[in-house]
């Protein structure tokens, strides 16, 4: 006798159809995704949009949420308890304080670059940045970081220094709150000139605007960039294979593209 289907028991059913429904929430459009939350030193602002777009190539369900700042200030909204996940300072020692406040491990320090000053000049400027530093002389105003908070800041201000220029420019310099707001003073014709991260003119949408040179590190000392997970962070795992891809050959060749150096030993 040929008998039919046998049917499940409907506990059975129950759990099938909650598994059926589970698949297809992972599986369609409206699967859930995870949000990086990055706080970033605003001289990666063009760099590590690469870099986060290399990073979610394959992976569909995250996205990278980046905040831009000085360093000094992120690290303050960190300690102030802000949800960030990963933190990229341009100093790897704002990064070095959070492990000593006991607010991320030690293992989870990593660095990822040196950063460079490159002195900019708008289209319109007296300032010729092929003369070097000297050209500076030429300039009504001069944009650079405070260094109260920005280690490209503190960079700036030595090489003035160590160009014996400062004394002559203390007058006529215009602090941003960060090396990008540095960069927008220029941009926007508040200052002549200024000095700010290579990585913000090498490559990007200034790389053409005015004119650029790299200022030589015997004015200064080349920046120890780097980072660290803190321990709130709510996506551990992730946040850490973003460290892995931004330190990995694909990461450094996107970072050194922009005109970082790779990492000091």
């Amino acid at each position: 006798m040929i008998q039919g289907p046998r049917l499940l028991p409907r506990r059975w059913l129950s759990v099938l159809m909650v598994a059926a429904l589970l698949l297809a929430g992972c599986a369609g459009p409206g699967r859930s995704q995870v949000t990086l939350r990055v706080a970033a030193a605003s001289d990666l602002q063009y760099a590590l949009g690469a870099v986060a777009e290399g990073f979610t190539a394959d992976r569909s369900g995250v996205k990278v949420e980046v905040s831009y700042g000085s360093s000094g200030e992120l690290y303050q909204q960190l300690t102030d308890g802000a949800e960030y996940e990963v933190f990229l300072a341009a100093d790897i020692a704002y990064a070095q304080r959070l492990v000593d406040d006991g607010e991320a491990p030690e293992t989870d320090l990593f660095r990822y670059a040196q950063g460079r000053l490159a002195l900019w000049a708008g289209d319109q400027s007296p300032v010729d940045p092929t003369r070097g530093m000297a050209a500076l002389r030429d300039a009504e105003r001069v944009a650079i970081a405070d260094p109260a908070d920005s280690p490209y800041g503190r960079a700036a201000e030595a090489a003035l220094r160590n160009a014996g220029l400062y004394d002559e420019l203390d007058g006529r310099l215009l602090l941003g709150d960060s090396v990008g707001q540095a960069a927008d003073l220029v941009a926007e014709g508040e200052a002549d000139a200024g000095l700010i991260a290579l990585a913000q003119v090498a490559a990007g949408p200034r790389r053409d605007v005015g004119q650029w040179r790299e200022v030589p590190a015997r004015y200064y000392q080349l920046l120890d960039q780097g980072g660290v997970v803190p321990l709130a962070a709510a996506h551990p795992a992730v946040a850490r294979s973003f460290r892995d891809y931004l330190i990995s050959p694909d990461g450094q060749q996107i970072l050194q593209r922009y005109g970082f150096g790779p990492p000091a030993d």
